[in-house]
């Protein structure tokens, strides 16, 4: 399945979802029975319905009419009203009490730590911090201190702001090649809402 970013970490987990892309019933589930109508919840549109040739047929009509930017605007608004209406889905079954989330170790934390100012600095066995520096930078980002709480030893361990601008536009260019990317797929007719598979959901059972 194309994964899509969301600011909702639900959406980032209905994304991650194997199902999402084989149809087959996730393990997540606790128990297949205790779910309610899922499907009429869920955005389903006309060109789903359609055989491959049909959709072909669809698919270039509609562009030839539309041109390129009202297409691509078309079905990518297809695609987000699909993707949010899973995700509303999802929110109401994990609140519910019918979906376990992954757990999360209390042990997870970034290896990085930012302070103000634009500074950040490296954390963790891995970067090579001595874990008695790491643990101090972590109490003190946890209490929400500022840059002028820096302690002098830390300062070897700063990310340089050229790395770090560097990183970014490099995040920057790999994101305008991925949306080139989709760009691309939905214009040829490869990506749209029928290509996202909603058998998470619509194998559920209502009790």
């Amino acid at each position: 399945m194309h994964k899509r970013t969301y600011l909702s970490i639900s959406i980032v987990v209905l994304a991650s979802l194997p199902c999402f892309a084989t149809g087959t019933q996730p393990h997540a589930l606790l128990n297949q029975n205790s779910g309610t109508h899922v499907e009429s919840r869920i955005s389903r549109f006309p060109i789903e319905d359609l055989s491959p040739s049909e959709w072909r047929a669809e698919h270039e009509r509609t562009r030839a009419s539309l041109g390129d930017e009202a297409y691509l605007a078309l079905r990518k608004s297809e695609i987000d009203q699909k993707m949010r209406s899973s995700n509303d889905v999802l929110n109401d079954m994990i609140k519910a009490g019918r979906w376990n989330l992954p757990p999360i170790g209390n042990d997870v934390k970034p290896d990085r730590i930012g302070f103000g100012d634009e500074r950040v600095f490296d954390v963790g066995i891995k970067h090579g911090v001595p874990k008695y520096i790491t643990d101090a930078m972590y109490a003190t980002y946890g209490l929400k201190a500022g840059a002028k709480s820096i302690a002098e030893e830390w300062l070897e361990f700063e990310v340089p702001a050229e790395k770090l601008k560097e990183e970014r536009k490099r995040k920057e260019t790999e994101r305008q090649e991925a949306l080139e990317m989709e760009n691309t797929k939905i214009l040829d007719g490869s990506y749209s809402v029928r290509d996202i598979d909603m058998g998470c959901f619509l194998k559920l059972k209502s009790s």
